[in-house]
């Protein structure tokens, strides 16, 4: 906040209205470069992310699922109502993380073969295309003018956009879905707590 107000000041001391559009074309660069910087590093981590938690998750969900079968189901009157009621919500959210990841990683990677299928005549060509044009437009950033590094893969971004898009939306419903599956499971247990 204190760089803006530092820029404004700046700005208001210039006369020379060129030296005023040059230090506006420069911000605007440099907000753009960082706009991108951030649209290029979620690109390369939203399947990274998504299969990590994937994992995360799968271990949590067992653990959790090997406590109810094998302690909670087992001995339950030694268990308090309390202790059922935080462990089968821990069941129950690692469990739903676990498929709204699965589903999203999913449904990233099959949108990506959709996309690599159809957009390229090659599938091995396509698919080191796709990979490799996060790190292409890194290297055609020019710091004049950014938004011609941009154009260059104009294709390429509107095919990104639809994929992430349908990623994040089957992400939130893996989220439902895990939600509803899960309650089920711990219903079939005999474990009827109330679970929001």
């Amino acid at each position: 906040m204190l760089l803006l107000f530092k820029t404004f000041a700046i700005l208001q001391n210039i006369e020379d209205i060129s030296q005023v559009e040059l230090a506006f074309n420069s911000i605007e660069n440099l907000l753009l470069f960082i706009f991108s910087a951030m649209a290029i590093t979620a690109l390369i981590l939203i399947p990274v992310v998504l299969c990590f938690s994937m994992f995360d998750n799968y271990f949590s969900y067992h653990k959790y699922r090997s406590k109810i079968d094998k302690e909670i189901c087992c001995h339950r009157e030694q268990y308090n109502e309390k202790l059922i009621q935080r462990v089968c919500t821990q069941y129950l959210k690692s469990y739903s993380n676990f498929v709204k990841n699965a589903l999203g990683l999913a449904a990233w990677n099959i949108f990506s073969l959709i996309y690599i299928a159809f957009a390229f005549t090659d599938v091995k060509t396509g698919a080191l295309e796709y990979f490799h044009f996060p790190f292409h437009v890194v290297e055609t950033f020019n710091t004049n003018d950014i938004l011609s590094s941009f154009s260059q893969f104009s294709s390429n971004w509107y095919s990104m956009l639809p994929i992430s898009i349908l990623t994040f939306g089957f992400y939130y419903l893996g989220k439902i879905i895990g939600l509803y599956f899960g309650k089920i499971k711990i219903k079939k247990r005999s474990l009827i707590v109330s679970l929001n």
